[in-house]
């Protein structure tokens, strides 16, 4: 969600100097409307089964919705 801030609302600009320039292409893109960007809760996150040890049935849940199928 702290992405999703930064880049929709400017008031965070004063505490991201230390983030180089070309770094914020999304806040631009964005206000150029060319990018919109939504909140996934972390339920529905399926980049989840790539980042993080999940219980069985959540990673057999998500490997589904991805279309891999068990061997």
């Amino acid at each position: 969600m702290g992405a999703t801030e930064v880049s929709r609302n400017p008031k965070f600009h004063v505490r991201m100097k230390h983030i180089d320039i070309r770094h914020h292409f999304l806040s631009d893109a964005v206000e150029a409307g060319t990018l919109t960007i939504q909140y996934c809760p972390t339920n529905d996150q399926l980049a989840d089964i790539m980042t993080k040890a999940l219980p069985r049935h959540k990673f057999e849940t998500f490997r589904k919705e991805l279309g891999v199928q068990k061997l």
